[in-house]
């Protein structure tokens, strides 16, 4: 008897598993068409989309020099081939310091500095190392209230930054300073522009600060300084930037997750890639109608039933790997480019186990 209510239970989880993400999307999309929000949400007309996405190829590339060596980016900066009109020069690779976690320190390069004669261009990749996983879960926030993983992997690039001297170097006068990145690397350049903004040296040193970020998590209990222009880009069906709201409304987490990441504010506003691949704004008073629209909760609560947390917790992992997909910075390049890769791609080939494993 026991092993067929087992069975049982574990059908109902799969397909409910199928129905309430398909509920969640709906919903989502509904928010993100203004059918839920009304004047809002609009369309953001000033949004240079060519410059995104030759952002998004840039952040691919910090992915590549961790995958395979960094001098492979170096050639493809420098050579012209894949960026001709920005015309790069020297390239520097920045990498986690691993000291800050744990006994050990090995190198492994999480991202890198580029420039033009015009601008200079900070670059970090996303998730990729356990190191990068160990940085993410230490969710607890620092006096300040920030995220005090993110908090310290930006001090260690910030502190490479200087080593290098991008901030004294006089190349750098009346440059733009250009700061990208996807996902963990989104948080990363957050929390740069943030320590800049904080800086004297700021407007002397340069013209402007542009931050590009894709997937981008919350990095603050507290609204941040950012005197720059900052554009958080997100898929429709990521929701890692509203993980406290997606938190809070599933429920069930260990106290310890749920009571730290609820505390977090979104990076607002934001610009939404639809599934239809035009990009909207989403303001404060959109978000929060998202969530309030959002009645699905009590369907989750009622799939507890008699305690099963093996399938609820099944359930839980189908959706995270739902969303992960839309996480992917690939994913946000071909909808950039209105849903085809782009063949400036294929000289950016990484290997499979490397496209699945991207955050």
């Amino acid at each position: 008897m026991n092993s067929f209510r087992d069975k049982l239970t574990t059908s109902f989880a799969s397909q409910s598993t199928k129905i309430i993400a398909k509920k969640l999307a709906q919903a989502t999309v509904n928010t993100y068409l203004g059918k839920e929000v009304g004047a809002s949400l609009k369309t953001y007309g000033k949004f240079n989309r060519q410059r995104v996405l030759e952002m998004a190829y840039l952040c691919r590339l910090a992915y590549i020099a961790y995958e395979q060596i960094p001098i492979t980016v170096t050639k493809l900066l420098t050579s012209g081939q894949l960026f001709p009109k920005y015309k790069f020069k020297t390239v520097d690779f920045l990498y986690n310091d691993s000291s800050l976690l744990t006994d050990e320190n090995y190198p492994v390069c999480c991202g890198y500095i580029t420039s033009t004669p015009k601008e200079i261009f900070v670059v970090l990749r996303g998730t990729r190392d356990i190191k990068d996983w160990l940085i993410n879960l230490l969710v607890n926030t620092n006096p300040q209230g920030i995220h005090s993983g993110f908090a310290a992997y930006a001090d260690s690039i910030w502190a490479q930054l200087h080593k290098i001297g991008i901030f004294s170097d006089a190349n750098s006068h009346q440059k733009k300073l250009i700061l990208v990145g996807h996902s963990l690397g989104g948080a990363g350049v957050t929390l740069l522009a943030h320590k800049l903004s904080c800086q004297s040296f700021r407007m002397s040193l340069f013209e402007q600060v542009e931050v590009y970020t894709f997937g981008c998590p919350p990095v603050s209990t507290a609204e941040l300084i950012l005197d720059a222009s900052v554009y958080w880009i997100r898929n429709s069906a990521d929701l890692i930037s509203h993980i406290p709201k997606f938190v809070s409304l599933i429920g069930g987490w260990h106290p310890y997750i749920s009571e730290s990441l609820c505390k977090y504010q979104y990076l607002l506003p934001e610009y939404v890639i639809h599934h239809d691949y035009q990009i909207y704004q989403l303001d404060r008073s959109a978000a929060k109608n998202l969530w309030n629209s959002c009645t699905i909760g009590g369907i989750f609560s009622q799939l507890q039933l008699d305690n099963n947390i093996d399938s609820f917790e099944q359930l839980i992992i189908s959706l995270i790997r739902c969303f992960h997909t839309e996480h992917r910075l690939l994913s946000y390049i071909e909808k950039l480019n209105y849903g085809l890769i782009p063949h400036v791609l294929n000289s950016m080939a990484l290997s499979d186990s490397a496209n699945q494993a991207e955050e």
